[in-house]
């Protein structure tokens, strides 16, 4: 019998946890595309997925870059224009087809390894046009991709360089475009370094 009360009580503190858990996950997808920092929440629409071939380590060049409402894709020029809220991370992948799955670390020295990213912005009320805004730099931190059929999943946990909390989450498309072909070098976390 006591064997049988000490097994219900640990399935108990199981099912608990795991409900618990859940909950905590769910709460950063309630607010949809988003960033939050310094306790303010930045919504997002839309992304960018550039491509540069293999950096200077060995990872694939991946550029991602989330953006709300007041920022567009001009196709044509292949530039964003307008102001809102970015998100900007150079991450570093395994393949050369694909951003992989997976987590990112930051890299500060920038070796442009495999399952690393060596830039990260957050701008805030930010004039792409003018580079005028805020522009909040990433200390430390981790992106979780995850992809499924032509959707991306992020999930961001990040420190700015003055120590503040900044967590995200985007879950779409991402524009895809092929910057390996022309090197061209005109993706915005190109032009911020």
């Amino acid at each position: 019998m006591k064997i049988r009360l000490t097994f219900i009580s640990l399935l108990l503190i199981a099912l608990t946890l795991a409900v618990s858990s859940c909950k905590k996950d769910e709460k950063k997808t309630d607010l949809g595309n988003h960033f939050t920092y310094d306790g303010t929440n930045y919504p997002l629409s839309a992304g960018i997925l550039e491509y540069y071939g293999q950096g200077g380590g060995n990872g694939f060049n991946y550029d991602v870059t989330l953006f709300s409402s007041g920022v567009t894709w001009n196709s044509n020029d292949k530039l964003l224009q307008g102001s809102g809220n970015l998100v900007i991370f150079e991450l570093y992948s395994s393949s050369s087809t694909e951003l992989t799955a997976g987590d990112y670390a930051f890299d500060l020295l920038a070796h442009e390894n495999q399952g690393t990213f060596s830039t990260g912005i957050f701008g805030i009320d930010f004039s792409v046009d003018e580079f005028t805004g805020t522009m909040v730099p990433v200390g430390s931190g981790l992106v979780n991709v995850k992809k499924s059929g032509t959707d991306y999943e992020l999930t961001i946990t990040c420190k700015s360089s003055d120590n503040k909390t900044i967590e995200g989450y985007y879950k779409g498309p991402l524009t895809f475009v092929d910057y390996n072909v022309v090197k061209s070098g005109q993706g915005l976390a190109k032009r911020l370094k």
